[in-house]
């Protein structure tokens, strides 16, 4: 038991070091020295028809997921990108894909109707 032990104490050792080691020799590459510019879009979700804000909307772009609020209003942080796809979905409305250029001079403030 107690040669189990040692072994065991001796290989968590032995791959801590390894995994430092590895860090320090390794090149850096490109993609992990460019910094990445990403933006803010942010916008409003309303019916096409009536006008009004649609609450709980669900706005997905690039995998990130959120919901409108109590008045209809989105934002999603960090998109990165020259354009992007914004999709819109909600219950007992058709779903909606807007493409958007993002612009890193300002955020976006994109106002999305949909159809029942």
């Amino acid at each position: 038991m107690k040669k189990t032990l040692t072994l065991a104490a001796a290989l968590l050792i032995f791959g801590a070091t390894a995994s430092q080691a590895k860090g320090k020799d390794e090149p850096k590459s490109a993609e992990k020295t460019a910094a990445v510019s990403t933006y803010t879009l942010s916008g409003k979700v309303t019916d096409l028809k009536a006008g009004e804000t649609l609450v709980g909307a669900t706005v997905t772009v690039n995998g990130k997921k959120v919901f409108t609020d109590l008045d209809g209003n989105f934002t999603i942080e960090n998109v990165s990108g020259k354009e992007c796809e914004i999709q819109v979905n909600m219950i007992s409305y058709k779903p909606e894909v807007v493409k958007v250029a993002i612009s890193n001079k300002e955020n976006k403030n994109i106002q999305i109707a949909l159809k029942q």
